[in-house]
């Protein structure tokens, strides 16, 4: 954590009321993953969901590099309503295409390939590298027609890949960094009713599953619900020493965020997702990258000197096709190889794999 202290550094906006801020949502994100048209001028207590399956530091990357970062570009209002139109075609979209239809036995099997790349140097952007890799790993979930009384299943037998090597001392990298153990847990876990299970703390990997009835539909009330939400479920923090604007732009950010993570495995209710979408399309906090025929990309953008999240989604079904973390500006070795890539594929299947464990 203390290398929120570094992001930036040469940035006179850093201070310890923001090194404090980032720290509690770092603190908040491990502790799950374990288990526009108006300002709003109010204090938020800090914190953000965590995308609910997925294994990954992504939101902590982003939410702790946006609270740090120098602020952001200037951008101009088009770039905002072309997301924005991506965004509404998208929520109207969902409403169009009917959800999933489990018969009992079948499952609805969600894989999610996360991509990364590791190098040799140091933790700062631009050290001095010679040497990375990227690796693909797997990871399939098997959700039940009655997900609150059936098992889920988690495969996570499949080993990791290392699918590229680069820089004059990437053969050497490889080979130390393959002997590595890195937890990896080649299981297939049963969780009931879709819980953690964790001792004194059993909580859902599907996030907001017991809030759907009562989560507005309407996009202006469903962003207000969502800052109460995380002002009731996050630590709070004394954020006076931080501009009043400043904290308006990061509850937006965070709302977005914890918007998205919950979208990424469509697992609420389409008119809960069609709202979702609608909501991020009035925060006006992600640009449109690139759209082609049937896709979108959209970029949430921190700043000249940090890296930019963007996803990806069906314009036809609404679906999140894969979340990206680019790399920060100056990295020597793969520059064009983002940081970290996550795809998701769903189907339905009429079986599971038996558990491990």
């Amino acid at each position: 954590m203390e290398r929120v202290r570094d992001i930036g550094a040469d940035e006179a906006t850093i201070d310890d009321a923001r090194v404090a801020v980032a720290r509690e949502v770092l603190r908040d994100e491990i502790r799950v993953a374990k288990a526009r048209k108006g300002k709003r001028r109010r204090r938020l207590g800090i914190g953000i969901g965590a995308g609910a399956l997925v294994a990954t530091g992504l939101s902590v990357a982003v939410v702790a590099v946006n609270i740090v970062g120098p602020p952001p570009e200037e951008i101009s209002p088009a770039d905002y309503a072309a997301a924005a139109e991506v965004l509404e075609d998208a929520s109207t979209a969902i409403l169009n295409t009917a959800d999933p239809d489990l018969e009992p036995g079948q499952y609805l099997r969600i894989e999610e390939v996360v991509e990364q790349i590791f190098t040799d140097g140091g933790e700062q952007p631009g050290s001095i590298d010679r040497a990375a890799v990227t690796t693909s790993d797997t990871t399939v979930w098997y959700l039940p027609e009655d997900r609150r009384g059936d098992d889920w299943i988690k495969d996570d037998s499949a080993l990791p890949e290392v699918t590229g090597v680069y820089g004059p001392d990437g053969a050497e990298f490889r080979d130390a960094f393959m002997a590595e153990d890195r937890g990896h847990s080649s299981t297939i876990v049963a969780f009931p009713g879709g819980t953690s299970g964790i001792p004194g703390e059993p909580s859902s990997f599907e996030p907001f599953r017991d809030d759907y009835d009562e989560m507005p539909r309407e996009p202006t009330a469903l962003i207000d619900w969502i800052l109460d939400y995380v002002e009731r479920t996050s630590p709070h923090i004394d954020l006076d020493e931080i501009p009043e604007d400043e904290v308006d732009e990061l509850s937006e950010k965070l709302v977005s965020k914890t918007l998205t993570d919950a979208l990424w495995l469509e697992l609420p209710p389409a008119d809960v997702r069609a709202s979702m979408l609608a909501a991020l399309a009035e925060l006006r906090v992600y640009t449109l990258a690139e759209r082609d025929e049937g896709t979108a990309t959209l970029t949430l953008t921190l700043g000249p000197n940090v890296p930019d999240s963007t996803f990806t989604i069906s314009t036809e079904t609404g679906a999140i096709l894969s979340v990206t973390n680019e790399r920060p500006p100056g990295e020597e070795i793969a520059p064009e190889i983002p940081d970290l890539r996550i795809t998701f594929s769903r189907s339905i299947v009429d079986s599971a794999p038996d558990p491990t464990e």
